[in-house]
């Protein structure tokens, strides 16, 4: 701690001119002052960006890179990523499921993310929903299945207590000894029987 402290302390010593250096008036030196001085600087440029200066300089930003033939391209397709994934976030990783996988009678803890894509509707007989499967111990990989709503089963768990038994290899994870809920609920004209 006292190494972080010093390395901030001494950065605002570099770039602080003498005479608006608080330690410049005073006897003793104020251990921590850099590192108030840094957050301060780093909440300065928080505001200023999500303000109206801050939208400015995006969008002249923007301007620029939509100017660079390469760049572009590359900045087109990795804002419209971002953009879907904020957008989806509000609705993805919220439902807890469980789904056969990787066979027929074994089943793995996944996440439920949406509908399946309709450029599979062709192909896929009947509702399905994109359930994403974790692997152990790196959650960060894993597998996207396409299910049959009336194959998924809701667990009545929380996303973190998932997780923790995911990353636990099931050891941990305050799973509850209820049974699994039936089937995502599906739209009334689709929707299967209850005891499939």
């Amino acid at each position: 701690m006292w190494q972080v402290v010093g390395f901030f302390d001494g950065w605002m010593n570099s770039i602080l001119p003498a005479k608006w250096n608080p330690e410049t008036y005073m006897p003793f030196s104020l251990p921590g002052l850099g590192l108030l001085m840094a957050l301060a600087f780093l909440v300065l440029i928080g505001w200023s960006t999500a303000g109206l200066i801050g939208r400015t300089i995006v969008r002249w930003g923007e301007l620029l890179l939509a100017r660079m033939p390469i760049v572009r391209s590359i900045h087109a397709t990795l804002k419209q990523l971002f953009e879907t994934l904020f957008a989806q976030q509000a609705r993805a990783f919220r439902e807890v499921v469980m789904v056969e996988f990787p066979t027929e009678g074994q089943w793995s803890v996944g996440f439920l993310t949406g509908d399946a894509p309709m450029a599979l509707g062709d192909e896929l007989e009947g509702p399905h929903a994109s359930v994403f499967v974790p692997l152990t111990p790196n959650p960060t990989s894993g597998f996207i299945v396409f299910v049959p709503r009336s194959r998924i089963r809701v667990l009545p768990i929380s996303v973190d207590e998932a997780f923790k038994l995911i990353l636990s290899f099931g050891i941990v994870g305050g799973v509850k000894t209820a049974k699994p809920s039936a089937a995502v609920e599906e739209p009334e004209s689709v929707r299967a029987p209850e005891n499939v």
